[in-house]
């Protein structure tokens, strides 16, 4: 096929095969400004200039050149058709996404751009799943409120320090599952109102009680599945603090939290009071003086449920939708009785719910001409 690919085009074989033959042909005199960059074209094969404008020559002066194009026709064709389908605009190395959670890796000097051209109050880039210091330092430069970092898995002490030097009002981290101590005592430097670890799942009294030297209003740790007292101890002295991934407790710890003024007293992941020192918990929860939320409580002894209603404002499920389970102490089991002021309030509760249905049954009413 003298050195043509199948894959070429059609057309492209055919003004080919007319240079390479012997006979001479008439070609236009801009054809080299023409044929492979968007001109004129071999007469026979495609249209030409106006005849004033054709000389005859001949191809085999041609040959060679002609030959090294055949060769390299098919690579060139696939870097057209390549290029033609990137939409002929390849994307600068400095170009990042208007949805900046889309960016998944970031150089210095692309930080340092977005962090000073970056406009919006929150920014959002938890595409990223690594960061260095450097990388780091320059983000911190931005001048919004907040900075989601929520794709960070794991965090080194030096990017922990660069990344508390934030301005803002919220630092979110929340990929983490682990920090250690060094990292958590530079994160502890942050100025803002709000830090959010909430990947963390444990935490030990150490690691607790650097982050406690946090200054700021809110340290939200709602992935923390369990708290033992020491930890909890030392982190009762916030503004706030959100403790809503808990699972367990513990007696010690539900002591701690109880006198914990700032703790927003929610506990919506904590389904079931079965462990042994249950009823223990439950009546360290109800010295609470604040505010005790248990939305998605499901199992609970009756003894449990009569120490933990000892705080009559607990917000607990309605009685008659609990599993009563054995107690978990394996002492026998006690009938519950319902005492007459949770009766009352239980039957208002239901009549709420009954006229929040009926409301959202009823078709809406027109209004007045």
């Amino acid at each position: 096929m003298n050195g043509l690919s199948a894959r070429t085009p059609a057309p492209f074989h055919a003004e080919i095969r007319a240079f390479l033959s012997e006979k001479p042909v008439e070609i236009s005199r801009n054809y080299f400004l023409g044929t492979f960059l968007g001109g004129s074209r071999i007469e026979g094969v495609g249209p030409v200039l106006p005849r004033p404008d054709v000389r005859t020559i001949t191809t085999q002066s041609l040959r060679p050149a002609m030959n090294l194009l055949a060769r390299f026709s098919p690579l060139v064709f696939a870097l057209f058709v390549s290029w033609f389908s990137l939409g002929f605009a390849p994307v600068k190395a400095d170009e990042l996404p208007k949805d900046t959670n889309k960016i998944e890796r970031l150089t210095v000097e692309q930080a340092r751009k977005l962090a000073k051209e970056f406009k919006d109050t929150v920014l959002y880039l938890n595409g990223l799943t690594a960061l260095d210091a450097d990388t780091a330092k320059a983000l911190a430069e931005f001048k919004g409120g907040w900075l989601y970092l929520n794709g960070l898995t794991t965090l080194d002490a030096d990017t922990a320090k660069a990344l508390a030097e934030f301005k803002g009002e919220r630092l979110s981290l929340d990929s983490l599952t682990t920090l250690d101590a060094a990292a958590a005592n530079a994160l502890a430097e942050f100025k803002g109102r709000r830090l959010h670890l909430n990947g963390l799942t444990t935490l030990d009294a150490d690691t607790a009680k650097t982050l406690a030297e946090f200054k700021g209003k809110v340290l939200s740790l709602d992935g923390l599945t369990t708290l033992d007292a020491d930890a909890a101890k030392v982190l009762t002295g916030f503004q706030s603090l959100d403790l809503n991934g808990l699972t367990t407790l513990d007696a010690e710890a539900a002591k701690a939290l109880a006198v914990a003024q700032k703790w927003n007293g929610q506990l919506p992941n904590l389904t079931a009071l079965d462990s042994p020192d249950s009823v223990a918990i439950a009546q360290a929860l109800a010295t609470r003086k604040g505010r005790l939320a248990l939305p998605n409580l499901k199992k609970i002894s009756p003894k449990t449920l009569t120490a933990l209603i000892e705080k009559e404002d607990v917000e607990i499920p309605l009685i008659e939708t609990l599993e009563l389970i054995q107690e978990p102490d394996g002492s026998g089991n006690d009938d519950f009785v319902i005492p007459k002021w949770l009766e009352e309030r239980e039957a208002e509760r239901r009549e709420r719910d009954r006229r929040g249905r009926d409301r959202l049954k009823s078709p809406l009413r027109a209004e007045p001409g």
